[in-house]
């Protein structure tokens, strides 16, 4: 099976959530499911330590920089 996992926050074996969305991939992948993590340019070269690998890893861009912010009330 294909586990698709989308976040800014990477899972590394560092600290809080991280560490457990980890184990469970890390666990997943040594049942012979497949893991895929998709995240954005920052996020994964800001990672505190290296991931698996065999975890599958998509890197999207980042926002251009002369994008308006995102304001959802106006």
């Amino acid at each position: 099976m294909n586990f698709l996992f989308i976040s800014e926050t990477i899972p590394v074996d560092t600290h809080a959530s991280s560490v457990v969305f980890h184990r469970h991939f890390k666990t997943l992948v040594e049942k012979g499911h497949k893991v895929h993590i998709l995240t954005d340019k920052n996020s994964y070269k800001n990672r505190k330590k290296e991931l698996l690998s065999q975890f599958t890893i998509n890197i999207i861009t980042n926002r251009k920089w002369y994008y308006l912010t995102f304001k959802p009330f106006g």
